[in-house]
């Protein structure tokens, strides 16, 4: 009996014992999941997990054929930065990130001299051929995912007002803000043509986007959360002034003067801005497409009341004439028909571009 009762109690002191470490890993791992999850709260605010400390900031910056602008812009935003991490605007890891979109003349040359001569401070990506400058600067972007705190885009000719830039950090530092967007005050150092086709383009994207904000450029800083969140999109056909406000992070706008040219002539084509202006309306929005449908919805009714009309003409015993009015109606039906395929096969085509799931682009080489 003895034996008997003294194993009972043995037992039970085991299974107390046993219980109270089970209950102590528990309380561990809930304090574990709880720490986890607030600093997994902390590493997405903004990209930096605390603004008591400047951010790493990476400079990111497309060229297309620029061999003679680099030798005047990479001096200049080195000096920019080592200013930026003189006021605690930027940490002294920050960096300048070009994206080479094949260029075909020393571009590349120019830009490896400056990475051996500043490791680390210049880094650069090299694309196999040209595929545009919005799908370069997607590039340049999505490869500081990790690597920086901040991503600032620019132009490599330094038309966008550099000066503008530390303004953008403060804001990002002092509000809760993922992205910074710098807005044109005007465009008096473009040509007049530039200028009107500028403003119809806008007015297009106002119609369709509701974007409000007319000369906004690819001049904005991005934390890197919202850089993560970029990655995310899969569209073949990027159009970042739209996509970027789409994403729905919370944003604050700067204003500048657009500068001249320091050199050179600008690579931007008309052919290239009008791919760009088709690009941007047809990738990120469906609203053609619903315009032809009202159209032709007001066409069949109209069709229905002139066919009303002549048959109570017919009716009454009056003699039509009609030649003339009958090959305008028929010539405008006919335009808009054409309009309407166009704009549908225009979907089409993109609809077809990202079936095939080709890469926006291919790496030749990268130097960090």
């Amino acid at each position: 009996m003895s034996n008997v009762t003294t194993s009972k109690i043995i037992g039970k002191a085991m299974g107390k014992s046993m219980d109270k470490t089970s209950s102590l890993q528990r309380k561990g791992e809930n304090k574990s999941k709880s720490k986890d999850k607030s600093e997994g709260k902390t590493s997405l605010r903004n990209g930096v997990k605390s603004k008591k400390h400047p951010p790493c900031v990476a400079l990111v910056l497309p060229c297309y054929n620029e061999e003679e602008a680099l030798e005047h812009t990479i001096p200049t935003m080195l000096s920019l930065l080592s200013s930026l991490v003189k006021r605690g605007l930027a940490r002294s890891s920050s960096y300048l990130y070009f994206c080479d979109d094949g260029s075909t003349d020393g571009t590349w040359g120019v830009l490896r001299a400056s990475h051996r001569r500043y490791k680390g401070r210049v880094r650069a990506l090299r694309l196999v051929c040209n595929v545009g400058r919005e799908k370069a600067l997607y590039a340049g972007l999505i490869k500081q995912v990790g690597a920086c705190d901040a991503a600032i885009s620019l132009d490599a000719d330094l038309q966008d007002d550099i000066s503008r830039i530390p303004s953008m950090l403060e804001l990002f530092r002092a509000g809760d803000v993922d992205i910074v967007t710098a807005i044109r005050k005007n465009r008096q150092v473009d040509s007049f043509f530039k200028r009107l086709s500028a403003h119809l383009f806008y007015l297009c994207l106002r119609i369709f986007f509701r974007v409000r904000s007319e000369n906004e450029a690819d001049f904005r800083l991005m934390s890197e959360r919202s850089l993560r969140a970029l990655s995310l999109y899969r569209e073949r056909k990027i159009y970042l002034r739209g996509l970027v406000p789409r994403m729905g992070f919370r944003q604050a706008k700067i204003y500048y003067e657009r500068q001249a040219r320091i050199c050179g002539e600008t690579k931007y084509t008309l052919g290239k801005m009008i791919s760009l202006a088709l690009d941007g309306i047809t990738s990120q929005s469906t609203h053609p497409l619903r315009i032809i449908f009202f159209l032709g919805v007001a066409m069949f009714f109209g069709g229905i009341g002139l066919a009303l009309y002549f048959l109570y003409q017919w009716k009454l015993g009056h003699t039509l004439q009609g030649w003339a009015s009958l090959m305008l109606v028929f010539l405008f039906a006919s335009s808009l028909q054409w309009l309407a395929l166009g704009v549908v096969g225009e979907y089409l085509g993109k609809t077809f571009d990202e079936v095939r799931n080709n890469p926006r682009y291919l790496v030749d080489e990268e130097m960090l």
